[in-house]
């Protein structure tokens, strides 16, 4: 019910008592009337027309007041001060920007977004350079109410900045500040003058990244004072936005954040986990990269803090590789009740983990008992949490939650209900009383923990707390990897993803039934075959491999397809050169000159031998000495010997090759004499 206003009554009329003093008053405008002129003319240029026209009109009207000329009744000084008031809320807007303010801006194609440096600057500029700062943001499909929670976000912290945490049976908190949430462009596009912008429909609404442009100032549970920040973000998965451009949102996203809220319909679905552990990979990407390229004396401040407070640096891989995903799941989702008041750091085993607080946010969850207590829906959404994020027997669903466990440090699931069937109506005009009570129960207690001082803590980046100053230069040096995706692989969507798998897979597959038949050739124990045939059994075995690609590859667009198609037999030419190079070695006839020519010199020198000792004898009649004839013999002998031993050391130090050799020239023979024969039979 909504709290009822008490209606504002002028006071009773107090009747004018005659007095005989003489009216000093009169005299008043001759004292200070001639410097209201002097007064406004110094003030031109400085403030708005419109408020200095008030503070001239209500100056003089006091002094007239004063002098007797004119009474002014409590609703007139009603009336100049609200105008007064206006004046200077226009004085408040021109120092900057109020409402929700565009920080991260889309180009018309959908492909690239830029940083609004100026805007960022600005509303970082808002709170002291030192002060801690906090970032919740919100991220999820489009389409699902992202923009119309937050905006009851911003009721809440409104209303707790003045007043304490609400009860949870009660809407008071969301009404205080009109009966009609802001943000509604169901009839008029705000462009987040007075809200985040919402709308009912199947368009998009919100694009690139939106911040609140107002801190709210909050107490940490150390005491210490927090700037609180609100970020929307444009929805994922429409029709107009590269799968890159939607990694980068939401990477930067979770960079930005400290409480990373991501807005999920009816029920967590493994999909939601696979572009959760994609995207916050992106993110973390963007964080070590941000280390690896800036020179900025900021970013190596935090560093070097990050260092101090952890001993050394330690690498991702090492963290992941010192704790099993079970030991980590069993920590990290310890800690999800509601209103738990852990101080969010749900896993306790010492290793930095790149990000701070992941929360899950179902919508419209129709699981719930009708009757239900509070504390049964809570314990539900533990369970529930713990339902979805338990480790898997399936080793790729395993690995998407290890993903997970290892990105962020605490982990929650909370659940809401439907809030009512006419806040999805077109005609919807913001009314806060049409919002269903058992979401107004759940959005309270949730909000009363989100905003508590046991969870609220300042974004950390490698686990030291910065403030807006140093956050401002981390957004810039985020936003400009994100810009140039230097270092970041191309994002696919599932289907190109899974293209891609199966085109890759039946790659390989054909590449192994080529490899399989040209081995039943050129294998490891085949023997050389003529270069005509190999030829020719090379174009068959490329025509079975590229007909099992052909038959296995069909999903995904045609090009990428022909282009795994045409690796496919840049591989096979490859791998034809190679067996060409193999079967070349196996020729027995292969580098036979450095066999014929010894040979040759062994039968040349035997001859010569024999034949000097036919004719080196005293009957023949030649005036030889026989000692000479001898001596020649056994030096010619000596001489085709020592060849004969050097071919048989050759022969023993490469017997296998040798024996190859011969055994081929056998085949060879074999194979020439059955041809023959065959021939001469057909004869």
């Amino acid at each position: 019910m909504a709290p009822s206003r008490r209606e504002w009554t002028p006071p009773p009329a107090v009747e004018a008592k005659q007095s005989t003093e003489p009216n000093w008053h009169m005299f008043a405008p001759l004292a200070y009337g001639p410097l209201i002129p002097l007064i406004r003319i110094g003030l031109r240029g400085r403030l708005p027309q419109k408020q200095i026209d008030v503070i001239f009109l209500s100056s003089v009207g006091i002094a007239l007041s004063h002098a007797g000329y004119i009474m002014f009744s409590d609703s007139s000084v009603l009336i100049l001060l609200q105008a007064n008031k206006e004046a200077m809320t226009e004085q408040v807007k021109e120092v900057g920007p109020v409402g929700a303010i565009q920080i991260v801006r889309i180009n018309d194609e959908g492909t690239k977004f830029e940083l609004n440096e100026e805007a960022i600057e600005t509303i970082l500029g808002k709170v002291p350079a030192d002060m801690k700062v906090s970032i919740i943001s919100v991220v999820g499909a489009f389409r699902t109410g992202k923009s119309f929670v937050l905006d009851l976000f911003l009721r809440y912290l409104k209303y707790t900045s003045t007043n304490e945490a609400p009860d949870v049976n009660t809407r008071e908190w969301a009404m205080a500040h009109g009966a009609q949430l802001e943000g509604n462009s169901n009839f008029e596009q705000t462009h987040g003058e007075t809200g985040f912008s919402w709308r009912a429909g199947r368009k998009r609404n919100t694009t690139g990244i939106w911040m609140w442009g107002e801190p709210f100032l909050r107490k940490s549970k150390q005491g210490e004072d927090i700037a609180v920040f609100l970020i929307d973000t444009q929805g994922m998965f429409d029709s107009e936005t590269s799968q890159m451009l939607t990694a980068s949102i939401f990477g930067l996203s979770t960079l930005l954040s400290s409480y990373q809220i991501y807005n999920v319909d009816k029920r967590v679905q493994e999909d939601n986990l696979q572009h959760l552990a994609l995207f916050t990979e992106y993110g973390r990407m963007a964080l070590q990269g941000s280390l690896e390229q800036t020179d900025n004396q900021d970013i190596k401040s935090v560093t070097l803090r990050s260092m101090k407070s952890i001993g050394e640096p330690t690498s991702e891989t090492s963290l992941t590789k010192q704790k099993s995903s079970q030991s980590q799941e069993s920590e990290l989702v310890d800690g999800t009740d509601v209103e738990s008041d852990d101080d969010g750091e749900g896993a306790h085993d010492g290793l930095m983990r790149p990000f701070q607080h992941l929360d899950f946010l179902v919508r419209d969850w129709q699981d719930f008992k009708r009757k239900a207590t509070l504390a049964e829906k809570k314990a539900d959404m533990k369970a529930y949490t713990q339902e979805i994020l338990s480790t898997r027997k399936q080793q790729d669903l395993a690995d998407t939650r290890e993903q997970i466990f290892a990105c962020f440090e605490t982990i929650s699931c909370v659940l809401l209900s439907h809030p009512g069937h006419a806040v999805t109506d077109r005609d919807y005009d913001g009314s806060i009383e049409e919002i269903d009570e058992r979401f107004m129960e759940l959005l309270t207690s949730y909000l009363n923990h989100l905003f508590s001082r046991s969870t609220l803590e300042p974004k950390r980046i490698h686990g030291v707390a910065v403030n807006s100053r140093e956050l401002l230069t981390f957004i810039k040096s985020y936003a400009s990897l994100f810009k140039e995706a230097t270092i970041f692989p191309e994002a696919k969507t599932l289907l190109e993803a899974t293209a891609e798998a199966n085109n890759v897979n039946m790659k390989e597959k054909a590449l192994a039934k080529y490899k399989f038949e040209m081995a039943k050739v050129v294998g490891p124990k085949c023997n050389y075959v003529k270069p005509m045939y190999l030829t020719e059994h090379h174009r068959l075995c490329t025509i079975g491999a590229m007909t099992v690609f052909d038959n296995g590859a069909k999903m995904g667009r045609q090009s990428a397809i022909l282009k795994f198609r045409g690796q496919l037999a840049e591989e096979i030419e490859k791998e034809h050169v190679r067996y060409v190079e193999v079967n070349a070695e196996r020729d027995p006839y292969k580098n036979l000159e450095f066999y014929i020519v010894p040979m040759t010199m062994v039968v040349v020198l035997f001859v010569f031998r024999v034949t000097q000792d036919l004719f080196c004898y005293e009957s023949v009649g030649y005036d030889i000495p026989i000692y000479d004839c001898k001596h020649v013999s056994v030096t010619l002998t000596h001489l085709y010997w020592a060849v004969i031993t050097f071919m048989l050391i050759v022969t023993f130090a490469t017997g296998s090759v040798m024996y190859e050799r011969i055994k081929a020239v056998f085949a060879i023979a074999k194979t020439a004499f059955m041809e023959q024969g065959t021939k001469q039979k057909s004869d």
